[in-house]
């Protein structure tokens, strides 16, 4: 990366006046009393030139107007509390890093100042990339501040579809904070802003009962961060296997994960796995049938042992042996377990 550094900032000029007090604020600079001739550059203006390229970034964020494009020292810059995009594969941030390295930022980020900081409302992934590179500062436009957080988020996630770096796992995490912060007052209404099903929002927000580390994981491949695979790997935390053994649940999730990605499955086929891994191998369950009979009549009685079940048929029996054999099975019943009526 190339060692000059670039102008701490970049402010616009719009008057005299206000270049005399540039100047007497970073110069020192004391400006001609005399009004300058018509046409003629003020003291302030002819010095404004002998602002260093390399100048630091500037601690102060207070004098960064909007309009500007400032070098933000790193730790002075915070993120979008509404971020749309909540997952960044690593893959990407080592990059971006390797990118700034070699070729400097090629595009500023935007943000707004607010607290001594400055938010941004895009530029993310460039930040981590900053970060990750060891960088000191990031270039960032300054914007007036969102009029609220709605349109702070939804600002945000059309620069993310855009760029093709959203998915439905950052709807899913984004959609839950937007409904607790109540920015949106139900589903609904982040259906009919986002021009979605209603349907599709709730599919959505049934993401979120896979734990945040899966939900990461999921991120890194194309796969597992569609919507159809997402939504069927949600069903495994909603079965009875989540709430009898969750820890069981999340780790069939990672293995379901893993064969996804390594099969690249479709969403019916991610809906077959899921289905066989919850029901288990299916075990045959062993009975012991037994032949009998009772005169000319055949019967057969069935036994199975493990579900303490046991069945009894016989056909072709006459009526008095028939009553007969009904009295008999009565009889090893409780005396107060009446024989149910047969009248209408």
């Amino acid at each position: 990366m190339s060692s000059k550094v670039k102008p701490a900032r970049v402010f616009q000029r719009t008057d005299a006046a206000d270049a005399d007090k540039l100047a007497r604020a970073l110069l020192g600079a004391v400006p001609d009393a005399r009004p300058p001739a018509p046409g003629m550059p003020t003291a302030a203006a002819a010095a404004a030139p002998a602002i260093a390229p390399s100048a630091p970034p500037s601690e102060n964020v207070a004098d960064y107007p909007v309009g500007s494009t400032v070098q933000v020292p790193l730790h002075l810059i915070g993120e979008n509390p509404f971020n749309a995009r909540v997952f960044y594969v690593a893959s990407e941030i080592d990059d971006m890093a390797l990118s700034l390295q070699a070729h400097g930022q090629d595009v500023s980020a935007e943000g707004w100042v607010e607290d001594g900081r400055v938010l941004l409302i895009d530029g993310g992934k460039r930040l981590r990339g900053a970060r990750a590179a060891g960088l000191p500062s990031l270039r960032v436009e300054i914007k007036r501040k969102p009029a609220n957080s709605r349109d702070l988020y939804l600002a945000s996630r059309r620069i993310n579809l855009e760029r093709s770096a959203h998915t439905v796992l950052d709807d899913a995490v984004r959609f839950q904070a937007l409904l607790k912060a109540g920015v949106f007052e139900s589903q609904d209404e982040i259906a009919q802003r986002l021009q979605i099903s209603k349907s599709a929002v709730s599919q959505v927000m049934a993401i979120n009962l896979i734990p945040e580390r899966l939900l990461a994981r999921m991120k890194e491949h194309p796969q597992t961060s569609s919507h159809g695979a997402a939504y069927e790997l949600s069903r495994i935390f909603v079965a009875e296997l989540a709430r009898t053994d969750p820890d069981r649940a999340e780790q069939l999730a990672a293995e379901v994960i893993d064969e996804v990605v390594r099969k690249e499955m479709t969403r019916q086929q991610v809906r077959a796995l899921i289905e066989s891994r919850l029901q288990g191998p299916q075990r045959r369950v062993r009975s012991e049938i037994r032949e009998l009979r009772l005169g000319a009549a055949k019967g057969q009685l069935k036994v199975v042992e493990e579900r303490g079940q046991l069945e009894f048929s016989i056909r072709a029996l006459p009526a008095e042996d028939l009553q007969r054999l009904v009295a008999a099975v009565e009889r090893l019943f409780h005396a107060d377990a009446a024989p149910a009526s047969t009248e209408r």
